[in-house]
């Protein structure tokens, strides 16, 4: 009877045990189906989000934040109701370390630390009874870094900052850094700071580099490609535009506007203008000497009430509001008007050498001083080195010589540099439309600021591709890729 009775209470106790341990693996379960979910702003604190049931959490955004202020995260998914309330952790450095459990974690004995000790029990029974499957997570303090396992680095929490994207595919050269004065100042007294720029770096670099250039097609094709085919894939650094397409009517320069700004926030290529138009004709004219050699009286021209003077003010005015565009974009432009003065080929040249420095200083003063433009450099553009000097407008309203020259095909333009020189010695010389390009084994007599090759049939048979590729090598000859340190002054 006695081991009955014994038997009955080892039932009895056994049964006990079984119900207690039952009840604290479901009031285990419970717990952990409550636990909180971490997520850590920065190192400042951690947010906790618990829910009375189970939740999904799909996404979570985290808004910037601050030394001021702490944004909390925005947390989308299914969600039963979730609270969320900001708990601190005690880590104060700036990037992330790897604390110890014991570091800096003072605090009272709770419920949850009777429940993670007696969860840690229930494991090391289960693990005794049959291996450890299916045992319990032991809750861990969120805001304390794991340590990382052996041969495991920690790891880093990315970092954000001041970061500037660039368009993919194109490279954007900063704005060049003014360098000293050199030389005299611009026509302009007003020139902003990159055509004051420019101008000194001209200056500084006189005989030792020359920008390259290239006129595009007559018509708006591009010529710079067709050059670089021929050249070993360079790029020239001056690129020519003619204002027959511009000018005349508004707003159609528009795509040669477009390519202009592009080209100097990618590369820094230098825009050069020149213009071939009749106050004859309200439409757009073709260039060509034989075409706008219509004679006009220069007292119309700058008659407005005239026919001719109207159409003379209206392209100023379009000339000036493209410039505006320009100028805007900080872009700066070598602007060459009236070309080939002296020529008595077109209607601007068919008068006097008077009647031209009236139309000269007439278009100078309405740029810079009515429309208020000061990124222009202004390019007297004489008919070769034998004009007449009295075409030349003077220094005050002039920053470069020079002249056309399609009869040099052996590269050598020492006489037309002596001839330029002529007209002021005051103001560095290039060549603005030529055939061939220079040969620079003569360069030391004639250290021009530029060469620009004229397009179409002049690039195609003017110059072999041994020739262009001879040129473009030279490191005297600065292109598109290295204009930017010509004018940052840093070659």
């Amino acid at each position: 009877m006695q081991h009955i009775s014994r038997i009955v209470l080892v039932s009895l106790l056994f049964s006990a045990v079984l119900l207690i341990f039952s009840f604290a693996v479901t009031k285990a379960h419970a717990q952990l189906a409550a636990t909180p979910t971490l997520f850590c702003l920065g190192n400042e604190s951690c947010a906790y989000e618990t829910s009375p049931s189970p939740s999904v959490v799909t996404s979570v955004t985290l808004g910037p934040t601050t030394d001021e202020t702490t944004t909390e995260p925005t947390i989308t998914g299914s969600t039963s109701e979730p609270t969320t309330t900001i708990a601190p952790c005690e880590s104060t450095e700036s990037t992330v370390s790897v604390q110890h459990h014991h570091h800096h974690h003072h605090r009272k004995h709770s419920f949850s630390d009777f429940l993670k000790f007696l969860i840690d029990l229930i494991n090391r029974l289960i693990e005794q009874l049959g291996g450890n499957e299916g045992t319990i997570p032991t809750p861990t303090d969120p805001c304390i870094s794991p340590e990382p396992t052996q041969g495991e680095e920690p790891t880093a929490e990315p970092t954000t900052g001041n970061i500037t994207t660039a368009p993919t595919g194109v490279t954007t050269v900063p704005a060049p850094t003014s360098g000293p004065s050199i030389g005299a100042a611009p026509a302009d007294p007003a020139a902003n700071a990159t055509i004051k720029n420019l101008l000194s770096r001209i200056n500084q670099y006189k005989g030792k580099f020359l920008l390259s250039g290239q006129m595009d097609g007559d018509q708006g094709q591009d010529q710079q490609a067709a050059l670089a085919a021929r050249n070993g894939g360079v790029y020239a650094a001056i690129h020519g535009y003619d204002w027959a397409v511009g000018g005349v009517t508004a707003g159609n320069a528009a795509t040669y506007l477009n390519k202009m700004i592009s080209e100097w926030n990618q590369y820094k290529v230098i825009p050069t203008v020149s213009q071939h138009w009749t106050p004859n004709s309200a439409t757009e004219t073709p260039p060509g000497c034989g075409v706008i050699k219509n004679s006009v009286s220069m007292t119309d021209v700058m008659n407005p009430s005239t026919a001719v003077g109207a159409r003379y003010a209206a392209w100023k005015k379009n000339v000036g509001d493209d410039f505006q565009t320009l100028s805007a974009a900080g872009v700066p432009v070598l602007f060459r008007p009236f070309h080939e003065a002296g020529n008595s080929c077109f209607w601007w040249d068919e008068g006097t050498p008077a009647d031209y420095v009236a139309l000269w200083k007439d278009t100078f003063n309405y740029l810079t001083t009515t429309r208020g433009l000061h990124n222009i450099l202004w390019v007297f553009n004489s008919n070769g080195p034998n004009v007449n000097k009295a075409f030349y407008p003077g220094d005050s309203f002039v920053d470069i010589i020079g002249g056309d020259n399609y009869t040099v095909t052996n590269g050598d333009f020492t006489n037309d540099y002596k001839g330029y020189q002529a007209f002021s010695a005051n103001k560095p010389v290039a060549l603005p439309e030529v055939a061939s390009v220079p040969d620079l084994s003569k360069f030391s007599s004639y250290p021009v600021a530029y060469e620009m090759t004229w397009s179409g049939s002049f690039l195609a048979q003017a110059n072999t591709d041994a020739q262009l590729k001879t040129f473009f090598a030279d490191p005297r000859v600065i292109n598109r890729s290295n204009v930017s340190k010509f004018l940052d002054g840093s070659l």
